[in-house]
């Protein structure tokens, strides 16, 4: 299976934001919190400007990495 990992474009619409696993990062930035996938329920890092980029991008929402490549699969 193959899969194009590549930058947002403009036209592009829906899609989820990535937000980094914490058995991946272990240590967060400054200004992250930890909270679960909605999705798999896996711990990790919200982004200050989370909420806000969802928005601005009209995605369907933020999700761990590993879930938002399998929605990509669908």
């Amino acid at each position: 299976m193959y899969m194009n990992i590549r930058p947002r474009q403009k036209k592009d619409k829906g899609g989820w934001l990535c937000m980094p696993q914490c058995k991946n990062i272990p240590e967060g930035k400054e200004g992250w919190t930890k909270i679960k996938c909605p999705i798999c329920g896996e711990l990790c890092w919200k982004r200050p400007l989370q909420d806000e980029t969802i928005h601005k991008i009209k995605a369907e929402g933020a999700c761990c990495t590993l879930c938002a490549m399998k929605m990509n699969m669908k």
